[in-house]
């Protein structure tokens, strides 16, 4: 039995680049994947996301459950993640997991072929103004 997912939410913005980027990868299961959580996720207005929701830039702080390791890392566009170990590619399977959640909500996320892993938000800091 499928275990039910949690309520995300992403702002409009990031929905309509990620959408432009997940056609331009036509047939990539890891955007496949991505864009099923974004057509079920809530959209909202540019500067209507709450501070403390995952989206691109932010720095989250998640927990495996299955080893009970902590990671903080920077939420980015593939583009960003060369040359900066603490950016996660919206693309990655942890990635595409943690966008639009919040602390304290986790998902059952497929890591590789056959396995999943629970990952569990604990901190979201939200993206610096530029």
């Amino acid at each position: 039995m499928a275990v039910k997912k949690p309520k995300i939410v992403v702002s409009q913005d990031v929905y309509e680049t990620l959408c432009r980027m997940i056609d331009a990868r036509d047939g990539d299961p890891a955007a496949e994947l991505l864009l099923d959580e974004l057509e079920r996720a809530k959209r909202v207005k540019p500067g209507k996301l709450p501070r403390d929701v995952v989206t691109v830039n932010s720095k989250v702080t998640f927990v495996v459950q299955s080893t009970s390791k902590s990671y903080t890392y920077q939420l980015v566009y593939p583009q960003h993640v060369s040359g900066n170990a603490q950016a996660l590619s919206v693309f990655s399977p942890a990635g595409s997991a943690l966008l639009g959640l919040s602390p304290g909500q986790s998902i059952d996320w497929p890591v590789k072929s056959g396995q999943s892993s629970v990952i569990e938000v604990t901190t979201v800091e939200p993206p610096e103004k530029g």
